[in-house]
């Protein structure tokens, strides 16, 4: 999968932020295709919104915890 280093490298910080510990990077390349979904659907919100809803998401379809 050829995911945006940067992208991948803000998604890890914010998620780990989140749930007080580390996330597996299989967890982080779902949540980056959430996110590059989101800025698709909605192009006006800001990265950190956009990062916290597909972090939402993850967790919601059960792929985090």
């Amino acid at each position: 999968m050829n995911v945006d280093k940067q992208l991948f490298t803000q998604v890890k910080k914010a998620f780990e932020e989140f749930a007080g510990r580390k996330v597996r990077n299989k967890v982080i390349e779902v949540t980056v295709r959430h996110v590059q979904d989101i800025k698709e659907l909605n192009p006006s919100l800001t990265t950190e919104e956009v990062i916290d809803q597909a972090i939402m998401k993850t967790i919601k379809d059960g792929m985090a915890f």
